[in-house]
């Protein structure tokens, strides 16, 4: 008997539907690069997220000009512009989003290439530039304000101390930013037939050198890496984490063929955690006021 999933087997057909809409994006325009798998899952996110949240091609940024990232971001569209204005769901040019308003960032790869010497040209192999751009786009959305626990909405906010968490391992603020490593298909160097058990083995020996590691790693069709906290059962129905900086390891998993809908579940299930504050209005107006 084939095995079933809560709310009518959801988990499976979110797999099911984004197989299907990135194969019907690919029939009629092709992966020659990545860009269009990009845009191919910014389509498909599109259409899987609440209209509350903005999907786009592109960077962050912060008021200083900083910058980071040049894959997929989600974001709030409905508190926050974005900088170049574009039309809505115009995934071809990439748009710059404020740290602010940043709630996750997806590094999106058609095919994740595990091996970790450096490629023909020089670069870094795919997995290595797949970690050290989300690193960056993490560490430059840590700088934002952290929305505290008593923050309960932009408006009121409870006495200090007065809110906590019955999960003392989740983040002491609610603004954290989602970072995910997204593939269809995984390689090791010119290897394209790998099974899911050794995909798992290789990710288990990674070594994870980066000062922030991803919150998930979605790796071709049966494959997840999650972060865990040391020392707790791996069965534990609490165990899966995110929002992590340290303090505990990254489990390597097989998931049967649904690895996109559970992938898609937890960044639902992340979204759904984080509560954004506001740009920094008065700074942006003084600074135009007072140039200088």
């Amino acid at each position: 008997m084939a095995q079933q999933f809560l709310y009518r087997d959801y988990v499976e057909t979110l797999s099911k539907r984004f197989e299907a809409n990135v194969s019907y994006i690919q029939y009629f325009y092709g992966f020659d690069a990545g860009r269009e798998f990009e845009i191919a899952i910014c389509k498909t996110l599109r259409a899987a997220l609440p209209q509350r949240f903005g999907v786009c091609r592109g960077h962050v940024v912060n008021m200083k000009r900083g910058q980071a990232g040049d894959d997929i971001i989600i974001y709030d569209k409905f508190l926050f512009p974005t900088l170049r204005l574009l039309p809505e769901d115009d995934f071809s040019l990439k748009e710059w989003i404020p740290i602010e308003a940043v709630y996750a960032y997806i590094e999106a790869k058609h095919t994740l290439n595990l091996e970790q010497v450096a490629d023909d040209d020089g670069k870094q192999s795919t997995i290595g530039h797949a970690m050290k751009q989300l690193s960056d786009v993490k560490k430059l959305c840590g700088t934002r304000e952290q929305m505290p626990l008593e923050r309960i909405t932009r408006r009121f906010a409870m006495p200090k101390g007065s809110v906590g968490h019955d999960d003392p391992s989740l983040p002491s603020f609610t603004n954290p930013m989602f970072g995910m490593i997204l593939s269809r298909y995984v390689r090791c160097g010119k290897d394209e037939n790998l099974k899911p058990k050794a995909i798992q083995k290789m990710f288990v020996d990674y070594p994870y050198k980066n000062e922030c590691h991803p919150d998930l790693i979605v790796a071709g069709s049966s494959n997840l890496v999650r972060p865990v906290i040391p020392g707790k059962a791996k069965n534990d129905p609490n165990q899966p984490k995110w929002f992590f900086e340290g303090g505990c390891k990254l489990q390597s998993l097989v998931t049967k063929e649904v690895s996109f809908g559970v992938g898609l579940a937890i960044l639902l299930t992340a979204l759904d955690y984080i509560q954004l504050g506001t740009l920094p209005w008065p700074a942006i107006v003084n600074d135009a006021i007072y140039p200088g």
